[in-house]
């Protein structure tokens, strides 16, 4: 399951260029957004953050994008991370 949250920044592009992982974040983003048709997806983290319980398993983890989204008249592009929980 992923979760989307979002806040607006200046991006800075990683070089993470994983196409199954952008195609899988594009398809949450378009579960998660019915307003706007979300066109692309680039991923600004080199790596997953991972969240650990006191065992040492693995509890979530999350990774930051941009998305480009548009709407009839507008373009936009936001900041957000995908968490997978």
């Amino acid at each position: 399951m992923f979760l989307l949250h979002s806040k607006v920044f200046q991006i800075s592009v990683s070089d993470n260029n994983d196409s199954k992982l952008k195609e899988t974040l594009i398809e949450a983003a378009v579960v998660n957004e019915t307003e706007f048709d979300v066109t692309n997806v680039i991923i600004t983290s080199r790596t997953w953050v991972v969240n650990n319980d006191g065992d040492g398993n693995i509890i979530r983890q999350r990774i930051t994008a941009v998305l480009t989204k548009k709407t009839d008249k507008n373009c936009y592009l936001e900041y957000v991370f995908f968490m997978q929980m």
